[in-house]
């Protein structure tokens, strides 16, 4: 599942894509995206890790997550950087299947992918946890398990 905002323009100099990202001036929307690809451009051409939390929902609720994930299929928000990008949204989604919980009342009124995750493990809810390390980081593993001839290689 991925939440992102389905184009942000690359002409857009500085100003006008803070503008835009403060005000709603993006739209996103949800959309299944196989793991494969995410993991190429997240950890290949980004430079990023990703790390995989497998949350304490059962079957029913994921499956109420799902058809709630069919309704929105194709509609379009408006993508705010502060209080309506992905982590906001993510978070919103799950509070959708566990009844008992509103994670969103517990949130401040910004959040970043890190405040979930804390909030998450603060609730017990992440049963389990995997690392992926991007590219760069394997790569300054390497390095800095190499030896002074396996380093004069790369010079």
């Amino acid at each position: 599942i991925h939440y992102v905002t389905n184009k942000v323009v690359t002409e857009d100099n500085m100003f006008s894509y803070m503008y835009k990202g403060i005000t709603g001036g993006y739209k996103a929307k949800y959309s299944f995206i196989s793991f494969a690809l995410k993991d190429h451009e997240y950890r290949a051409q980004e430079f990023r890790d990703i790390i995989e939390f497998r949350l304490d929902y059962n079957k029913d609720e994921i499956e109420n997550i799902l058809f709630h994930l069919y309704e929105l299929k194709g509609m379009e928000k408006k993508y705010y950087f502060i209080n309506g990008n992905c982590s906001i949204e993510l978070v919103r989604l799950l509070d959708l299947a566990k009844e008992e919980q509103e994670y969103t009342k517990e949130i401040a009124f910004e959040a970043i992918p890190l405040d979930i995750v804390y909030l998450f493990e603060k609730k017990q809810m992440i049963k389990e946890k995997k690392v992926y390390n991007s590219k760069f980081k394997r790569f300054y593993h390497f390095l800095n398990q190499a030896t002074q001839e396996e380093i004069a290689i790369f010079e």
